[in-house]
């Protein structure tokens, strides 16, 4: 897991969003390869190991929907990854595409969230949790996140809502009940795609003077 993504980062516990600590053990090109995460809200700590942070139990059942044909370019495609940096998190299904979606951005950190076992391991641009059905994202942080079906529940589409920067998508199967303050992009027989509207531009007025 990247050093510099455990600022994104939130306890999953069922309190107050509070933001984690890390006690590095073995560090690897800014990569901590072993070490925990800790929350100072509730004391609960959270264990990396071989890059992968441990933030509560992984699905690994295949969801059942087709994410259909290049999956890496349809994701950077639809999430609107035509810019660098940033932070984008992929689950699931969705998650066996990181690194390919990775290689297609520049400066754009992906999170892989439940990747599938058979899933390329993290790397360059690539940081791996598991957390089950939970976006352990701190507000207005990530601008692009993906959800197959089993990872979209009510819950954690709300969840990703909240994450999302102005401007930032929400992409998820069509079955899903898309959050309030969303703005929908495109949809098909299988996704829709939503944005979280750019906050508007403060203009200010005055009046001039007569000489």
């Amino acid at each position: 897991m990247h050093l510099e993504l455990v600022q994104a980062l939130r306890c999953p516990a069922d309190h107050q969003p509070t933001w984690l600590v890390a006690r590095t053990d073995r560090l690897e090109a800014r990569h901590i390869t072993a070490g925990v995460l800790g929350c100072p809200e509730c004391g609960a700590e959270y264990p990396i190991a071989r890059g992968v942070l441990r933030l509560g139990a992984p699905i690994r059942e295949r969801a059942t929907e087709e994410i259909g044909a290049d999956p890496a370019i349809r994701a950077a495609a639809l999430l609107g990854l035509t810019t660098p940096n940033g932070v984008v998190l992929l689950a699931g299904a969705w998650a066996h595409h990181a690194v390919e979606v990775a290689a297609l951005t520049e400066g754009v950190h992906v999170i892989a969230l439940d990747a599938p076992d058979e899933a390329p391991p993290g790397g360059l641009g690539v940081s791996r949790i598991d957390a089950g059905a939970r976006v352990p994202l701190g507000a207005g942080v990530a601008r692009g996140i993906a959800l197959d079906s089993l990872h979209a529940t009510a819950e954690a589409l709300l969840q990703s809502a909240g994450a999302l920067e102005p401007g930032g998508r929400l992409l998820a199967p069509i079955r899903t009940t898309m959050p309030a303050g969303l703005t929908v992009l495109a949809r098909d027989d299988r996704w829709w795609v939503a944005e979280r509207p750019p906050t508007a531009a403060v203009v200010s007025l005055t009046t001039a003077r007569r000489g």
